[in-house]
């Protein structure tokens, strides 16, 4: 007869093969359902062809250029350091076929996720709570109109984007800085100035996280009490190599970005668009982790590196904000919505903990699986990925029209994917397709307008535009798909 303590022994592992095959599998799934999207969008088939070495509007079958032409157009066509560009660039030396390009986002989804487990780990000294924290995180998400807000994880686990890298980068340099927070010698400090150096060269709001956590470490130095020489070894060997390569990326890439865009703080941005709103509410479940911080230090108990660092990032974030330099938008802000969501499930969990054991698995199991379900349907419906195979289909029609059809400035990258390199590698352009060029900085191409003055649309059947980026439907043409317009003034 089993003993009592080994019943429970064998409920506990198996209730813990039971919740890792759960986060497995949810944390697959997403990947899974982008690995199903044969289309690129815009900035998507603009990073591949910027991983060319070309650009967006780039001739059709132009020769592909070398790793300096590609970050030479990160400068002029993208508003990041181009880490990401790089990788992409060896990353499409093995393979251009679109699953594989969507594996690389979802490597660095996955190492999101892993990273959201070894800080549970540290946290909790628990595989169970690890777990659980790491399930909290791939959840889809329930925003519909931002679905980037609440849950970046899983709506954006294939996207051809540095998005995941720079998640990677924040989960996996928090749960270092986490790790030998008690013991940040020389050596730990090399090696977390080294990740951080990595994933610098991500996306921009990452080298503002790591400015933040940066003061974090030097104040852990200086609290450390050591001999100067020793804390000076310590800074230097922890500052000159993150130093080296945030005036690389400057000099290298971000000096010749944006020059003629106007970054809106986030308290002055709210007026231009409804959805920076989301972003606001962001804010706010991030005040509530300040609180909680504040609270403990007024009680003078222990807080945790975690909160601290949320707290810290946070903050910056919005001084970089109030100063004009970073606009506050969903996006750009993922650090802080991230570290804020970290933070919130772990001080949730930690309430949960008095719960017997036996309880918390079939709880956990049962409640995930609902939410999954429950939200799943909004998820998909908002990033629209069940409207790739019927794009697609649209877009394959007009190969075979011989009227002829302009290809806009938002169309362009896209359609020219799919000619080389894509679904329609074996179709040749059609002689009745033309090509619309573009300014250096997508932001630019917002004013829809101006590239309406410049084109006479009355001389083609059909127009191809991108809705998604706000291209309307030209004068005397009826939408007939989610990309397709057709001339009702009669074919010319």
């Amino acid at each position: 007869m089993i003993s009592s303590p080994q019943s429970s022994t064998i409920i506990r592992r198996l209730g813990l093969i039971i919740l890792t095959v759960l986060l497995v599998l949810l944390a697959l799934r997403p990947a899974a359902k982008w690995m199903s999207n044969e289309l690129l969008d815009y900035d998507e088939a603009g990073q591949f062809w910027m991983s060319k070495g070309l650009h967006h509007y780039s001739a059709p079958y132009s020769e592909c250029g070398s790793l300096k032409d590609a970050l030479e157009y990160n400068r002029h066509y993208n508003m990041d350091p181009g880490g990401f560009t790089a990788i992409l660039y060896f990353w499409s030396k093995i393979s251009n076929d679109i699953h594989f390009l969507r594996l690389l986002p979802i490597i660095f989804y996955l190492l999101s996720i892993l990273g959201t487990y070894l800080i549970g780990k540290k946290l909790f000294s628990s595989r169970v709570w690890a777990i659980a924290l790491a399930l909290l995180l791939v959840l889809p998400s329930p925003t519909a109109s931002v679905p980037y807000f609440s849950i970046p994880f899983a709506a954006r686990a294939g996207y051809l984007r540095a998005y995941t890298m720079e998640m990677a980068g924040v989960v996996l340099c928090v749960w270092y800085l986490l790790k030998e927070h008690d013991n940040l010698t020389s050596k730990s400090l090399l090696k977390l100035s080294l990740l951080m150096c990595f994933f610098c060269t991500s996306r921009y709001g990452f080298i503002i996280a790591a400015f933040a956590m940066s003061l974090y470490v030097l104040w852990q130095i200086y609290n450390q009490k050591e001999p100067l020489s020793i804390a000076i070894k310590k800074i230097c060997v922890y500052s000159i190599p993150l130093l080296i390569t945030v005036a690389a990326v400057y000099f290298g890439e971000a000096k010749y970005q944006n020059s003629g865009l106007e970054l809106l703080p986030y308290y002055r941005a709210l007026g231009q668009s409804a959805e920076l709103w989301c972003g606001w509410m962001s804010v706010s479940l991030y005040l509530v982790s300040c609180y909680v911080c504040v609270q403990k230090f007024i009680r003078k108990t222990s807080v945790s590196p975690l909160y601290v660092l949320t707290c810290v990032i946070g903050w910056v974030f919005v001084v970089f904000s109030c100063l004009n330099k970073y606009p506050w938008a969903p996006l750009s802000t993922m650090p802080v919505m991230i570290l804020t969501q970290i933070s919130l499930f772990s001080l949730l969990l930690k309430s949960f903990k008095r719960i017997p054991i036996s309880v918390v698995y079939p709880s956990l199991l049962v409640i995930m699986l609902f939410l999954n379900l429950a939200l799943w349907r909004i998820h998909i419906r908002a990033v629209g990925k069940y409207q790739s195979e019927l794009d697609l289909k649209e877009l394959k029609e007009l190969c075979y029209e011989s009227q002829s059809v302009l290809v806009t400035t938002g169309m362009n990258p896209t359609y020219r994917y799919l000619f080389e390199y894509g679904a329609l590698q074996d179709v040749a352009y059609p002689a009745s397709f033309s090509f619309c060029g573009g300014n250096m900085h997508h932001d630019d191409f917002w004013q829809i307008k101006e590239e309406a003055d410049m084109i006479d649309y009355q001389k083609y059947t059909y127009v191809v535009i991108d809705s998604k980026l706000a291209q309307v439907v030209p004068e005397g043409f009826v939408q007939i798909g989610s990309y397709t317009c057709k001339n009702m003034q009669g074919e010319k």
